[in-house]
């Protein structure tokens, strides 16, 4: 793929990967931009942004969602936001 023609991956979208800033100074880097379709909004929690939007999953991931990967995303996001190291 060309640097300067549109890249759309699934952690990346950006006109132009070459002029793509990696360093952290502070701001909004915005490098999903072209992926921005429209603001959900800002939530307590995961639990308060699925109980809105529900999920597209199904059978077992559905299960293991709802029983063990919703626990960990809320203990991960619950330690982001009151600065505490997370734990993998």
């Amino acid at each position: 793929m060309v640097a300067d023609s549109f890249l759309k991956g699934k952690v990346i979208s950006t006109d132009n990967l070459s002029t793509v800033s990696t360093e952290w100074t502070g701001g909004d880097t915005y490098i999903q931009s072209k992926l921005i379709t429209r603001d959900l909004g800002v939530f307590n929690s995961p639990d308060e942004f699925y109980h809105q939007y529900g999920t597209n999953l199904s059978g077992l991931k559905e299960l293991l969602f709802r029983y063990h990967i919703r626990k960990e995303m809320n203990r991960k996001v619950s330690q982001i936001r009151t600065c505490a190291e997370v734990e993998p």
